[in-house]
């Protein structure tokens, strides 16, 4: 979205938050054990379904659902809760 096309509410001093929180999610996303780091991955940045994303890991769909609920909980404890709903 284009600064012009902002509301009050995302003001400049938001987009410098928001910039700060996805390169500090960017920085532990790369910091996260591998399985969990390609399961978020494949999930979220490929846009994979679950299933996809299991059977390009050899894993279950459980264990998909596992490796990418610790992986964003990790993010979450590190950038605080809110991090999620400022970024989306």
């Amino acid at each position: 979205m284009a600064l012009h096309e902002r509301g009050a509410a995302d003001a400049p001093d938001t987009a410098v938050v928001d910039r700060q929180h996805r390169r500090a999610g960017a920085e532990r996303h790369q910091q996260m054990p591998r399985r969990q780091r390609e399961a978020v991955s494949l999930r979220y940045f490929a846009d994979l379904p679950e299933q996809e994303v299991a059977a390009l890991m050899d894993v279950s769909v459980g264990s998909v659902k596992t490796h990418v609920h610790r992986g964003l909980a990790s993010i979450r404890i590190d950038l605080g809760e809110g991090w999620a709903t400022a970024t989306s």
